[in-house]
């Protein structure tokens, strides 16, 4: 019933609104874990937060319609991980508002104790200029934990400890092979900055 009939008034206030999916990867290998699925919402789907950060998805909304098929493919950690849908319920007053997914996900489990540590994806050759921010990244595999040392030409570089390394401002003095080491038998990664 609605108000103008003299009934309680149902659905929810104008704003937005997240629905929420936890799930716990603890035992399994968070870099190797993927999400896909499609959503649709009422009313405008306006995006997906993994673990707090924006995945850059969103949806017009349309509720009898479902969105292109989406891939999540970073972002997971070890331990619990939250995948929030968030929606914007439009409108002057209550009114129902709504969300539904369909999702299919895989994950690799950890592997056991002795295997030696390797980079499982390279960072990719960076050009740029300078004074521009350049962001490194590699994923490993193998047993944890993981030990980091990233180095310009052969030098380690300070702070430069996990597997993500980012220069705010290149400069000539960044310009050479940039290498990963992980753990203490693993091979190095490579990667270059031209200017």
């Amino acid at each position: 019933m609605d108000r103008a009939a003299g009934g309680p008034v149902q659905g929810n206030a104008p704003g937005n609104y997240a629905y929420q999916l936890a799930f716990d990867l603890t035992g399994f290998d968070a870099t190797t874990a993927v999400i896909s699925g499609r959503w649709s919402s009422d009313n405008a789907g306006l995006e997906v937060r993994l673990n707090g950060e924006l995945t850059g998805i969103a949806f017009e909304g349309n509720f009898a319609a479902f969105s292109p098929d989406f891939e999540i493919a970073g972002g997971f950690v070890e331990g619990t991980n939250l995948l929030e849908f968030v929606v914007n319920n439009a409108g002057d007053g209550v009114n129902p508002t709504g969300f539904r997914a369909e999702l299919a996900g895989s994950v690799q489990p950890l592997p056991p104790p002795g295997i030696p540590p390797t980079i499982a994806r390279q960072p990719d050759d960076v050009v740029a200029a300078p004074q521009q921010a350049v962001t490194l990244s590699v994923t490993a595999s193998g047993s944890r934990p993981f030990h980091y040392q990233w180095r310009l030409d052969g030098a380690p570089l300070a702070k430069a400890n996990g597997p993500v390394f980012t220069i705010a401002s290149v400069n000539a003095n960044w310009v050479g092979v940039t290498t990963c080491w992980c753990g203490t038998t693993g091979a190095p990664s490579r990667a270059g900055l031209r200017r």
